[in-house]
Order: C-alpha cells, then sequence, then structure tokens
C-alpha cells in the first residue's frame, strides 16, 4: 500500500503505509519518471504505475539491506566472497523481485539462495543441506510478505521445503511428448510446449512457450519465466531455452531470448 503526497505541479512523494517517504514521481501526461533518491527507476505511462515499481524496488532493497548487514556483522565472509554475495544474490533478488518467499544461507565462503514454490524448490533445498551437513547455524527464511529476513533452523527449513510447491509441473509422461500443464494449488494455471531450435541440434537447445490461462500479475510472470528454464520437468530432449514466450489469449506478453 502507498499514498501519493501532490509536491509541486507535475511531482509527487510516494509514501509507504507508515508514511515514509519512500521515492517521487515526476512526468506528466502518458509519461511518468520513477525515482528513489538520485536512481531512476524507468518511466510509466501512469503515476499508479510509476508508484507501483518505486513500491517494488523499495521491498527489493529493504530487503537486500538487510542481508547486506548480516553479511558484515553476523558473520564477516572471506573477502573474496563478499563481492560475488553483492553480485550474484542481489542480482537474484532483484531479478526475482520477490514473486516468492525464499531460504538464504550463509557462510564464511559463499551464500546459497533458493527461491520457493517452485516446482524445483524442494530438491534445491535438499541438495544445499547435504552439501553442508553440519552447518546449523546462518540460516535464513525470506519472507516477502512482511519483507523481514528471519534467521531459522535447519529443521523449519526441511519443513518448509517439504510443503506442497505452489506451482507444479505436471508432464503426460509419454515420450516425445514435449507438452505439460502448469498447476498452481492443483489447478490449471497454465500450458507449456516445447519446440525445437532450428539449426542449434549439437546444443540441444529448444523455444519455450507457455500459455497462461488468467492474465498473471508482474509477480506470477517472473515465476512462469523461471519455470520455463526447468525443461527437464518437460522433456529430457533438451538443455536448455534458446527463447522463453509466454502468452494468454493468442498474445504475447513477455519474450525472453537467450544471447548465446
Amino acid at each position: 500500500m502507498y499514498t501519493l503526497e501532490n509536491f509541486a505541479t507535475g511531482r509527487y512523494d510516494v509514501r509507504s503505509e507508515n508514511g515514509a517517504r519512500i521515492g517521487s514521481i515526476i512526468g506528466g501526461k502518458n509519461s511518468w519518471c520513477a525515482e528513489i533518491g538520485n536512481r531512476v527507476l524507468g518511466y510509466h505511462p501512469t503515476t499508479a504505475a510509476a508508484a507501483e515499481a518505486i513500491l517494488k524496488d523499495s521491498k527489493i532493497v529493504g530487503i537486500f539491506k538487510q542481508m547486506c548487514d548480516i553479511v558484515r556483522d553476523a558473520l564477516p565472509m572471506f573477502d573474496g566472497f563478499v563481492d560475488e554475495f553483492l553480485d550474484s544474490d542481489q542480482r537474484f533478488i532483484e531479478s526475482w523481485q520477490c514473486a516468492t518467499d525464499m531460504i538464504w544461507t550463509v557462510r564464511r565462503s559463499g551464500t546459497s539462495l533458493i527461491a520457493l514454490d517452485l516446482p524445483s524448490s524442494f530438491d534445491e533445498v535438499m541438495t544445499m543441506l547435504a552439501a553442508y551437513p553440519d552447518q546449523t547455524d546462518n540460516l535464513y527464511y525470506i519472507d516477502v510478505t512482511t519483507l523481514k529476513v528471519k534467521k531459522v533452523t535447519r529443521h523449519f527449513i526441511k519443513a518448509k521445503s517439504a510443503e506442497r510447491e505452489k506451482y507444479q509441473i505436471i508432464s503426460s509422461g509419454v515420450s516425445g511428448h514435449d507438452k505439460a500443464d502448469i498447476t498452481c494449488y492443483g489447478k490449471l494455471f497454465a500450458r507449456i510446449e516445447l519446440t525445437p531450435y532450428i539449426g542449434d541440434s549439437l546444443k540441444n537447445r529448444c523455444h519455450v512457450v507457455i500459455d497462461s490461462q488468467l492474465l498473471p500479475s508482474s509477480r506470477e510472470l517472473v515465476v512462469l519465466r523461471r519455470i520455463g528454464f526447468l525443461l527437464k520437468r518437460v522433456s529430457k530432449r533438451y538443455s536448455a531455452p534458446a527463447s522463453i514466450c509466454i502468452t494468454h489469449e493468442n498474445k504475447q506478453i513477455h519474450q525472453w531470448v537467450s544471447e548465446v
């Protein structure tokens, strides 16, 4: 939630629920610039869209600041791994856009960050715990609802990851049938289809088309794109996507194309 405060002609301050100023919007007509401090987030057609961009970014910044505080104070990392954390974990948090809660573990020699609710989440968490069987401290749960990074136990992580994933891929199991359903809490959410990428047979890449049953929210769009990389749960024939196209009612609403 947020409120807009008319600061001057063509400018609004964006305030959070507690009244704190988190950004500003400058512009007019169909071009509104969203800013946090001196950082420009982008231009948007409405003040509402610009305010949402500021609110989303402020949440990401708030979560990452807590993570930085932990790395700096709770468990100082070896120097060589701090830059890796600042690069990889920040890029992950920014690209994931608080789409789902996350599990985060910190070691002096690095971190592990795993998004929950995905078809791959349980396997990823179990692999991480098996890789560091003696780690019982500095385990965290990132709650995107409360925007808190909470310290938890191995038992909590195992129990949380064992919960039924919100999103699942239901494959037909028929060899050569490169299609599957994507469900959300057991209900059909989207359909995914893989087709060969012509001229790239040695790399076994494919085009991924995901057709959403309903117009996805910005968070759901992030989730669907991530699911587009989980090819092995749809077909064993492909190793990586050459492109991911997300559609709704025969209209393209998002496209990702590999730069390789």
